[in-house]
């Protein structure tokens, strides 16, 4: 690959980086639908005895965003980083790579907790008194509490993402500043 070629597939990493959008939605899809005039989950139609969820963005919304569990713009992080020299792209591939993983990790707990909040919705339906609906309290908590945790893997994948970008930029003035002094050179 030639300098020339090489600093245009950068300056696309870059671009395609530098567009993605770091957005904390607490994983909204794991949500569960909920009865407009009661507020009682409903039921998934096809699936006996499980929730109805609020479901996946759109694939042009998760493309775009590397804080969702569906989301291949990762890869596109991942493939920035291994563009960058070994030491600079080790802890940020670590870093990647864990954050991926424990983003994952997050999906599956977040769903079973809407589930357990969800049931236990379903059974303390109207009476305060029912010792059920200390669960309820405990299961929002939890929900809660995994949303704030994706929040603060949002967060990182924003500084991840800002610093990859940061070491495109030092890369591509490196490769420039090489292919200036190549022209320059007496023949």
């Amino acid at each position: 690959m030639t300098q020339q070629s090489r600093k245009s597939y950068l300056s696309f990493l870059r671009d395609e980086i530098a567009a993605m959008s770091i957005v904390k939605c607490r994983m909204t899809h794991e949500r569960i639908v909920r009865l407009a005039d009661s507020k009682q989950p409903v039921f998934s139609p096809g699936t006996p005895g499980d929730f109805k969820r609020v479901g996946l963005c759109s694939p042009e919304v998760r493309a775009e965003r590397p804080g969702c569990s569906h989301t291949m713009s990762r890869s596109k992080l991942d493939r920035a980083i291994g563009e960058l020299e070994f030491g600079i792209a080790e802890p940020l591939s670590y870093e990647l790579n864990w954050l991926t993983n424990e983003i994952h990790l997050l999906d599956h707990r977040k769903g079973e907790a809407e589930t357990r909040r969800a049931r236990a919705e379903q059974e303390a339906k109207s009476n305060s008194e029912d010792p059920r609906v200390l669960e309820l309290l405990r299961a929002s908590e939890i929900v809660k509490e995994l949303e704030e945790q994706h929040d603060s893997y949002v967060e990182r994948i924003g500084v991840l993402r800002d610093r990859v970008i940061s070491e495109l930029d030092k890369l591509d003035k490196v490769i420039g500043e090489v292919d200036q002094s190549e022209r320059v050179r007496p023949a």
